[in-house]
């Protein structure tokens, strides 16, 4: 009983842990942990089907829970090395130890693969050397083959059990390895897919103000191009007006500050059915195929108002700023770097008429 409420305890753990992860090794404890809790039910599996049969193996098997949960403080203290090192050699201590005792027959040997899956790729993974690396690799196909051939020749070494035993064991050792390679390649695959998917976020979006990039407006505008037949295609290129003397008087703390700030008012637009994002520097895109000219226009001459009368606060002080846009109009067969162009060269007109205004 006190076993069970250990298992538990240890799942609760698993859970606790698994709402945190961070970092590569965050992410390496948890499935290191998962692993280590299936072996013990597996394990508590064997007690059970040990003790209707009266099999000798269940001393060994109860003698097995002492390091199987010994090495879960090893990874409360973050030691994987050594964690790894002592369950990789616990298993197949135990392993070689039971195939001997029950021979071929009882599957026993199905349970390197798993093995190889959940402690020899978190080892490749936080080794360094590519010597070790390769060592857990080359130990298990050591240990698989002398198995393979010394099995059949220690004869004397085996115990007196049933051909029906002998079968369930096959299916429960078969089945439940199956099942954890399965868990392992969802559980690599899919962390692999969110990695990806990261990095692809990661490429799409500034990381000063997280909006999406040039390559993701760009991206954008093209995905536009190939889908809209009808509807038309606007582009509004906006500026901060004399930002430079924002960095100057303030800092450019104060100035990343700023432009963070005039970001979330600029994702306000997006309820507009707009699309918005980062060009670079202080200039900022927003990309328009849901709306006339007229309505897109009083949408940007509505922001820009709201702009001006936004106070931006940094420390004890506020910022007041304003911006300057222009609007182009996308023309068939005409280049994303002609329709960004248009568009600045009418935010430069805003400028020249005196800024703090919106030209189309």
């Amino acid at each position: 009983m006190k076993e069970l409420v250990n298992v538990f305890s240890k799942i609760t753990d698993v859970l606790n842990i698994s709402k945190v992860r961070n970092t590569i090794e965050d992410k390496i404890v948890v499935s290191l942990y998962a692993t280590n809790l299936i072996l013990i039910l597996a394990n508590v599996g064997f007690v059970i089907l040990f003790l209707f049969t009266h099999n000798p193996t269940l001393y060994l098997n109860l003698f097995c829970f002492l390091p199987l949960f010994g090495v879960f403080e090893l990874l409360k203290k973050r030691k994987l090395n050594a964690f790894l090192i002592l369950s990789f050699i616990n298993l197949l201590t135990y392993l070689t130890i039971v195939v001997l005792l029950m021979g071929w027959e009882a599957g026993y040997q199905v349970w390197i693969f798993p093995i190889l899956c959940a402690y020899y790729l978190p080892f490749y993974t936080i080794v360094r050397n590519s010597f070790n690396k390769r060592l857990p690799g080359f130990i298990i196909c050591i240990v698989y083959f002398l198995l393979y051939f010394l099995s059949p020749k220690l004869t004397f070494m085996r115990l007196d059990i049933g051909l029906i035993e002998l079968k369930i064991l096959y299916i429960y050792n078969a089945l439940l390895s199956a099942i954890c390679i399965s868990g392992f390649c969802y559980y690599y695959s899919s962390r692999s897919i969110f990695n990806r998917n990261k990095i692809k976020e990661r490429s799409y979006h500034d990381t000063l103000t997280s909006l999406p990039n040039r390559y993701a407006i760009e991206e954008t505008i093209n995905n536009l191009i190939a889908t809209s037949t009808r509807n038309k295609i606007f582009v509004a290129m906006t500026d901060i007006d004399f930002f430079k003397k924002v960095n100057d008087k303030y800092g450019h703390l104060a100035g990343d500050e700023v432009l963070k700030e005039f970001a979330n008012l600029l994702r306000t637009l997006e309820r507009n059915a707009l699309f918005v994002g980062r060009w670079g520097g202080e200039e900022f895109i927003v990309i328009c195929s849901s709306h006339t000219l007229d309505e897109f226009y009083k949408i940007m001459d509505r922001f820009r108002k709201k702009v001006h009368n936004h106070k931006v606060k940094y420390g004890n002080k506020n910022i007041g700023i304003a911006i300057s846009g222009g609007i182009s109009e996308y023309e068939k067969g005409m280049t994303i770097k002609r329709l960004v162009e248009l568009a600045d060269n009418k935010l430069y007109e805003a400028k020249e008429a005196g800024r703090n205004r919106i030209v189309r």
